[in-house]
């Protein structure tokens, strides 16, 4: 400020009080000077005006005052509750008992469970399909003798009914007997050309079924003992909950206080830049 800002005329005596002196006290214009203190604080010096508030703060330039602001306006130093603030386990400790409690309890395998149930269903099917030579075995060789190894059955099957006829007369019975015959070649002929193709596949399938039987036997019994557990242990599902959400403030709190030592770095090495200034202007006057 020059001379004709400092002049008796325009300055007169005032008094400051503490932003913890003001609190209840209602003014139209309140000056600040941003000292530290917190959003608390803050919130308590700003608020006082009816009408304006300035807040002063010591900065070589714009943009650093506007981040100092941002810095002290931004740190939260509320009071909390002597009650029910015990002492903490470190982050260390709680990953530990999490390990250690995790451990007794048997892994969770219903996923692998509903995924080899889904693998079993899938294979019961294809077996289903190439016996009945339909689906993905419709147009191949392994399905057409499928396929004609029911229909020689049931050609079969109706030789041996129409033979066992008791209204056929000798020269029938004679032709139901042929008939049979050739039902029993051609049934034995779509048999051997189903062993040729098609059963390579089936015997594939049913090891595929057993296996797939047997691992699914296995995880059943291990939801089993999952469910064993829990129950002769009810607290532990909730301990563990406990813990998760404990690791989670802690980690929040680790970044917080990395931000924090952050933000009080970057605050000495301009408060150091501020005071070069103070010195160098010092000096000049």
């Amino acid at each position: 400020m020059g001379p004709d800002e400092i002049g008796s005329d325009k300055l007169a005596h005032a008094y400051a009080i503490t932003a913890h002196r003001s609190q209840g006290s209602t003014v139209d214009v309140t000056y600040a000077q941003e000292d530290g203190g917190g959003r608390e604080l803050a919130y308590v010096a700003m608020s006082r005006a009816r009408s304006e508030s300035h807040v002063h703060v010591v900065a070589p330039g714009l943009s650093q005052a506007a981040s100092r602001l941002e810095w002290a306006w931004g740190d939260e130093r509320r009071q909390t509750w002597a009650i029910g603030n015990e002492p903490e386990s470190s982050l260390g400790e709680l990953y530990a008992e999490r390990l250690q409690l995790s451990r007794l309890v048997p892994s969770d395998r219903s996923r692998q469970l509903d995924h080899v149930r889904r693998q079993s269903n899938g294979v019961e099917r294809d077996i289903a399909e190439l016996y009945n030579g339909t689906g993905r075995w419709a147009h191949s060789s392994a399905g057409q003798a499928a396929r004609a190894v029911r229909e020689a059955a049931v050609e079969h099957q109706r030789a041996e009914q129409l033979l066992e006829s008791p209204d056929l007369g000798r020269w029938s019975r004679h032709k139901a007997r042929r008939a049979l015959a050739e039902a029993g070649d051609r049934f034995d002929k779509a048999l051997v050309a189903w062993e040729n193709t098609g059963q390579p596949y089936a015997t594939r399938l049913g090891a595929q079924r057993e296996r797939l039987g047997a691992e699914a036997a296995v995880l059943e019994q291990a939801r089993t003992s999952r469910e064993e557990f829990f129950a002769r242990h009810p607290e532990v599902p909730s301990r563990l909950a406990e813990l998760h959400r404990a690791i989670e403030r802690a980690e929040e709190n680790e970044r917080h206080r990395s931000w924090e030592l952050l933000k009080e770095r970057e605050r000495a090495r301009h408060l150091g830049i501020s005071h070069e200034l103070d010195q160098g202007y010092g000096i000049e006057l």
